[in-house]
């Protein structure tokens, strides 16, 4: 059965890692330096403690305000107490809070001297705007320094009231001590609740596929937080048997009726669809491929509102230049309802629309189709005015804006509907350049915020990495975010996505 839940994504962090990856590019482009920062806020705060009882603010960081409400102490008063608060990481010795929880700050509290407090201190906390509280419920885990292997303990406090952004945890009345010296460690969370959330919920997690095996994992989906950047281990991934991964390529995510379904376009001959939060050794919710299917090595994958799944394969890979569109019920076996075979030249990456007409770039013909949803060719873009040159991934977005990766090294975005018939027109935006650091592109993802998501599928300088940057970006800027290296276990990757 297809799942319709929606994970619950941490947005604050992308801005935070933003400024991490800005600094990262320009040192390693070669543009000179950036201008001086500005101060960072403090993330620290030390009071002594109040026998009555007071009112702490937090640190105004990393976006957040709000205060601390300190019940009366009746050991320790006069105390040096410090809040701490770590952001987008948790604090040193701690690990970072599991899926499917949405970490989105993480603190702690340590007392130079034992202190009691006649209850758990009460928390109001004032979120950023960018993050939504739609179909949200918050949370404050624990994590016990003196037992780590106990992990976090979630449900420590809440749920939070709500109202606009601001977020408030009553105090307990029952006794409550901290010991001189030790670090406690808290984390506020979001987790769903209740129906999709609307707007989409902040992006969380980027999934990626890797093109070759040089550090073991091609049969591997690497995961990594939507605030990863530079060299970080992903925090999770899906493999195993269990998974029915087989040279995965192309990913894609569910939209509307399929919203969280990830896809996989296996170019051993499958698709495989696994329901959020998909890792760890998990099977897939449905698997096509198979007798009639027409499936023998898929490359990139899509699907729409209605859940009906599009699959590009080529005759550069072993199969024929063919685009393969399934049904929403679609199992092992299922035949396509549509196979377009005339008019392409190896086709690559695939989208559709709210419409829905599909589109898929052609990375032979330097040009891209778009489709109704018989099947019939209604509008292409192509001519020396586009500056398609190996078209790879492909996004559309609602309204029919195309966007297109590129596999000499730029990104182009056309307005869109597009017009019938042939679309001789330069783009609206480009984004190419040394600054951008992309270096052959595969599949290019954009999430419901507008953020696009590229995979580096080229070897030398800024191979082996993800890239993203804003939609409405052009020119030759620096990427926001850039996750390269060895600890990443990336290898010319081929597909990502963000959900």
């Amino acid at each position: 059965m297809r799942t319709r839940s929606r994970l619950v994504f941490n947005g604050f962090a992308l801005l935070f890692g933003t400024l991490l990856a800005v600094a990262a590019c320009s040192k390693n482009s070669g543009s000179g330096s950036l201008p001086a920062p500005t101060p960072t806020p403090p993330t620290s705060i030390t009071f002594n403690v109040a026998a009555g009882g007071s009112s702490q603010p937090i640190p105004a960081s990393f976006g957040y305000t709000g205060s601390i409400i300190f019940p009366p102490a009746t050991a320790g008063a006069g105390t040096p107490f410090t809040i701490t608060e770590t952001g987008p990481n948790p604090p040193s010795g701690a690990p970072s809070l599991g899926l499917p929880n949405a970490p989105l700050l993480y603190f702690n509290f340590v007392a130079s001297n034992n202190v009691t407090f006649t209850g758990f201190p009460g928390i109001s906390i004032t979120i950023p705007s960018s993050i939504t509280t739609t179909g949200q419920q918050f949370f404050i885990a624990f994590f016990d320094t003196t037992n780590p292997a106990a992990g976090w303990i979630t449900n420590y406090r809440g749920p939070a009231t709500v109202s606009g952004q601001t977020l408030t945890f009553p105090g307990s009345s029952t006794p409550f001590t901290f010991k001189a010296g030790q670090s406690y460690d808290y984390v506020l969370y979001a987790v769903q609740k209740g129906a999709t959330p609307s707007p989409p919920p902040i992006t969380r997690f980027i999934y990626v596929s890797n093109g070759s095996n040089a550090t073991g994992m091609r049969n591997t989906i690497l995961i990594f937080p939507a605030n990863a950047n530079g060299n970080v281990p992903p925090a999770a991934n899906l493999s195993g048997a269990s998974t029915q991964l087989n040279n995965p390529n192309g990913l894609a995510f569910g939209v509307g009726t399929t919203g969280g379904v990830l896809y996989v376009a296996n170019g051993g001959g499958t698709i495989t669809e696994y329901a959020q939060p998909a890792m760890g050794n998990q099977a897939p919710l449905v698997v096509l491929g198979g007798g009639a299917s027409g499936l023998v090595s898929p490359q990139f994958v899509a699907s729409d509102l209605s859940g009906q799944v599009y699959v590009t394969q080529n005759a550069a890979t072993g199969g024929v230049d063919s685009v393969e569109v399934f049904p929403a019920n679609a199992m092992l076996g299922t035949p396509p309802k549509l196979t377009i075979t005339s008019g392409l030249s190896t086709p690559m990456g695939v989208g559709a629309d709210a419409t829905p007409n599909f589109y898929v770039a052609n990375n032979g013909s330097n040009s891209v189709n778009e489709y109704d949803a018989t099947g019939a060719l209604i509008a292409t873009i192509s001519g020396a005015m586009t500056t398609l040159n190996k078209p790879t991934g492909l996004s559309v977005d609602g309204t029919g804006d195309v966007f297109v990766a590129q596999a000499t090294n730029s990104i182009l975005v056309f307005k869109g509907p597009l017009a019938k018939g042939n679309n001789n027109v330069a783009p609206s935006q480009t984004i190419s350049g040394g600054s951008t650091l992309l270096n052959s592109p595969a599949e290019l993802w954009l999430d419901g915020h507008m953020t696009l998501y590229v995979a580096n599928n080229g070897t030398g300088s800024n191979a082996n990495a993800i890239l993203t940057f804003p939609s409405t970006t052009s020119g030759n800027v620096f990427p926001l975010q850039f996750i390269s290296g060895s600890l990443t276990q990336i290898a010319q990757p081929f597909g990502v996505a963000a959900y």
